[in-house]
């Protein structure tokens, strides 16, 4: 009986789940986007390759630092990926790394792939920006911190909405692991 109380309680939260998602898939997909999501990812090898952007961002230590002038900008790097055809205004992705940093196998993988299918693609390095903070692996992990992340995500958010090759009302974020906190 309990078992069955569990799993009646679960099911509209994955419908929730799943209705998030498909909805996602929908909102991003144009023509050639929304085709993209039902055809297998392409090969990264066949898509554009990224170049390197850089963009003001900040450092705030926790959530009630954001927004205080004490706070030095912070100029953060990332890897845009853009499609070929970028005839009209296309949707994006903003990518933030997992506690392993930028992976060539998953982060930039992915960049490629979302521009192959027509979806620009912003890879953000948020250890990359803050190297002087912390080396190591644990002191990246206490010194650079999800607020700082949360930053970043918004500092690419306001420089792809200033690209005329993105539509700023079509921005999804990705965390992976780390970065999804």
């Amino acid at each position: 009986m309990r078992r069955l109380r569990f799993v009646a309680a679960l099911v509209p939260r994955l419908s929730i789940a799943l209705g998030l998602v498909v909805g996602i898939a929908l909102s991003l997909g144009g023509t050639s986007a929304h085709a993209g999501f039902t055809d297998p990812w392409p090969d990264p090898a066949q898509g554009p390759a990224g170049i390197a952007v850089s963009f003001d961002s900040s450092s705030p230590f926790s959530l009630r630092d954001v927004g205080d002038p004490e706070v030095p900008l912070t100029p953060t790097q990332a890897t845009l990926f853009l499609p070929e055809d970028v005839s009209a205004p296309v949707p994006a992705v903003i990518m933030l790394h997992g506690a392993g940093g930028v992976l060539s196998s998953r982060e930039m993988t992915y960049g490629a792939q979302y521009a192959a299918m027509g979806i620009a693609a912003l890879v953000i390095d948020v250890f990359g920006a803050r190297r002087d903070r912390a080396t190591g692996f644990a002191q990246r992990l206490i010194r650079v911190t999800e607020a700082m992340s949360l930053a970043d995500a918004y500092a690419g958010l306001a420089y792809l909405a200033a690209r005329l090759e993105i539509d700023g009302r079509r921005v999804a974020l990705i965390g992976f692991s780390y970065g999804g906190m």
